[in-house]
């Protein structure tokens, strides 16, 4: 059981789906399996999907989207839809013989654009265009990526004219966890935009964890101007109840605590002076609470003082989809942000799954 403990909560501070933290902030990403008790029941092929917001006029329930799915689980068509209760827009997929998506056109209604999305196998995002009702080419977008599918840039273009080039000079290891990230952008003749554009180096040890963190001024490494190393405090069953982070001086920067109950994890962030007082600055809690199934079924935001920056909850069905969220902002207390969503499914026996209340 311990093993399986180490697997899970030893997987580290990244971007990858099967991480514990996100990189900056070091808030659990995925620890539903944690408290993953139950399975969800197989779910049938969903049919059509209703998606519903709260209008910022009127504060009232609407219909945004209907999507239509075919026998194999693919989106036939979507309708997209004002707040007066007017469509705004048609959607139509086109996909190829073995069943890939290829193409995405968004046709927007009262207005002589269309938005068009090209797709390379293996489904990835290859263009986005603009283009008039008449099919005449505005602008597009054109994405390249590595042979393992991770995105290496984004170009720009007016017309035929390249008007900017986004790169993503990222590396990863054998996990898909990223050893250096470097992004910055270019104009249209080639230049690089203003602005810093650091490069981050990531070491990891065998099981992923990470070890330090260098930054350097550009991708060329002239100057470091940041060092952080990582020591991290387990408990009986080996998850993770504190990582530090030190400096060159070996003092500390900052520390991540986390806390476990039965349903939720909770995580305080610290900011540390890096000097010999050793006084620290506690900068925010987060805390993920978790249903028998390991959806998050709430999540709360609290600021340095213990206030509640934001409140967000859940509902989910039978099969596990999300059938509600709600987003309560403490910055605006009498306004919620609410949307819901209704499932049917292909099978004639099947009675659409209803929110849990």
């Amino acid at each position: 059981m311990k093993q399986c403990f180490t697997l899970l909560i030893l997987g580290l501070i990244s971007i990858a789906d099967s991480t514990l933290f996100a990189q900056n902030s070091c808030i659990l990403v995925n620890p539903g399996k944690i408290f993953s008790k139950q399975q969800h029941k197989p779910s049938p092929i969903v049919k059509t999907t209703y998606n519903f917001d709260v209008g910022a006029t009127s504060g009232r329930e609407f219909l945004i989207q209907q999507d239509l799915f075919d026998a194999k689980g693919n989106f036939k068509s979507s309708g997209m839809f004002s707040e007066d209760g007017n469509k705004k827009a048609d959607v139509k997929y086109t996909y190829d013989a073995a069943n890939l998506l290829t193409k995405k056109e968004i046709r927007l209604i009262g207005k002589n654009e269309k938005e068009v999305y090209v797709y390379a196998p293996p489904g990835r995002l290859h263009r986005k265009e603009l283009r008039t009702k008449g099919d005449t080419l505005i602008s597009y977008t054109e994405y390249g990526y590595d042979d393992k599918g991770y995105p290496t840039q984004e170009v720009d273009y007016r017309g035929d004219k390249a008007i900017q080039k986004r790169i993503f000079e990222d590396q990863r290891n054998d996990k898909g966890l990223p050893t250096q990230t470097c992004h910055y952008a270019l104009d249209s003749v080639g230049n690089k935009a203003p602005g810093s554009y650091p490069l981050t180096v990531n070491e990891y040890d065998d099981q992923g964890m990470i070890l330090q963190t260098t930054v350097y001024n550009n991708r060329e490494k002239r100057k470091m101007i940041n060092w952080v190393y990582y020591k991290y405090q387990l408990d009986n069953d080996y998850r993770i109840i504190k990582r530090t982070g030190f400096n060159e001086e070996q003092l500390e920067v900052s520390r991540t605590e986390l806390s476990y109950t039965d349903s939720s994890v909770v995580s305080v962030d610290y900011k540390s002076c890096g000097c010999a007082a050793k006084t620290s600055e506690k900068l925010g809690s987060n805390e993920l609470v978790f249903d028998a199934f390991g959806n998050v079924i709430r999540e709360r935001y609290l600021n340095a003082t213990g206030a509640q920056n934001k409140l967000i909850s859940r509902k989910f069905d039978d099969f596990g989809h999300q059938t509600e969220e709600q987003v309560f902002l403490s910055a605006e207390p009498n306004k919620l942000i609410k949307t819901r969503r209704i499932y049917e499914y292909h099978l004639e026996t099947t009675v659409a799954a209803k929110p849990k209340k």
